[in-house]
């Protein structure tokens, strides 16, 4: 007995420095998509950062921006929980990296749930809160002057990339539901017009791109009209293992079915970020931070 109880610590502290070693490393998924309805649009790219939680990857992420400059997309999406809702955002990884980036491309924001728990701290007398609260206050508008632009249930038309009446404009909407959606346990039901009264309704003739952290509601994003949605927060099931992939959600659900990649309902697509950090005690294991890169081109 004594033999196997050695064992299985062994495994356990490999496995835990494996899982720190491999947090230092990530990694670049491009997904390339087409959409028949979208006429005459000059191919779009661009990059998904998702769930830093301030992790760095070199001094002041310096591997992550190289990376970003490869790519050289047309704007950078974040898809929320940047920073993390326990620690100050000023000065922070997640704040050098965007003031960095923000130099030469055009940064779309919204919400995760960490952000939205520091927007929540705005009535909390505490000081300790305060102190969250009022870093949280300074990191946006410090970044809103370099440029950044913060979705928060809003939206904005990237570009017509065509004079052609037929051609669609490309909205980017950023949701922030309520974070009783983001609670333990049997999740909520999204109401019926719900959506609609935190972005509005859909355009039939635009083309939407929705950043969602959450995307536990993709079914909703996609009865709403979504024609594509950019979320996170799973952080790919934090354990993944070949064959059954992400083994337990933030919301404590196992093998959650949405946990990593593209998915499809109708005309809508998702792609949800494994995330590039993570927080508190939460060990990625066999999960590699990933950086996503989405081009958009009906000749592919």
């Amino acid at each position: 007995m004594e033999h196997w109880l050695y064992v299985f610590i062994g495994l356990l502290i490999i496995i835990l420095v494996y899982s720190i070693i491999e947090q230092k490393f990530f990694v670049t998924t491009t997904y390339k998509l087409s959409y028949d309805y979208l006429k005459n649009i000059a191919p779009l790219n661009f990059v998904v950062l998702s769930d830093l939680h301030n992790s760095a990857f070199g001094k002041n992420n310096i591997k992550l921006i190289k990376k970003i400059d490869e790519l050289n997309p047309d704007f950078i999406l974040l898809a929320g929980d940047m920073i993390t809702k326990n620690k100050l955002c000023m000065p922070s990884n997640a704040y050098i990296l965007l003031k960095e980036l923000s130099k030469r491309y055009k940064i779309y924001y919204a919400y995760g749930n960490h952000e939205q728990k520091l927007d929540d701290l705005a009535s909390d007398k505490n000081p300790a809160a305060q102190k969250l609260y009022n870093s949280w206050r300074q990191y946006k508008a410090t970044l809103y002057e370099h440029g950044v632009v913060f979705l928060d249930n809003m939206s904005l038309s990237y570009i017509n990339r065509s004079a052609n009446k037929e051609n669609k404009n490309i909205n980017i909407r950023g949701l922030s539901i309520e974070l009783d959606y983001y609670k333990p346990g049997k999740p909520e039901v999204l109401e019926e017009d719900y959506l609609n009264k935190l972005i509005g309704e859909k355009n039939p003739s635009d083309f939407d791109i929705l950043i969602a952290h959450n995307p536990l509601y993709f079914p909703d994003y996609a009865r709403w009209g979504s024609d594509l949605v950019i979320s996170g927060h799973v952080h790919g099931g934090i354990i993944r293992l070949p064959f059954l992939k992400g083994v337990i959600s933030p919301q404590m659900k196992l093998f959650p079915k949405y946990d990593a990649g593209e998915f499809s309902i109708g005309n809508s697509k998702m792609l949800l970020s494994r995330g590039l950090g993570t927080h508190s005690f939460m060990l990625r294991v066999f999960n590699r931070p990933e950086l996503v890169n989405v081009i958009i081109d009906n000749k592919l």
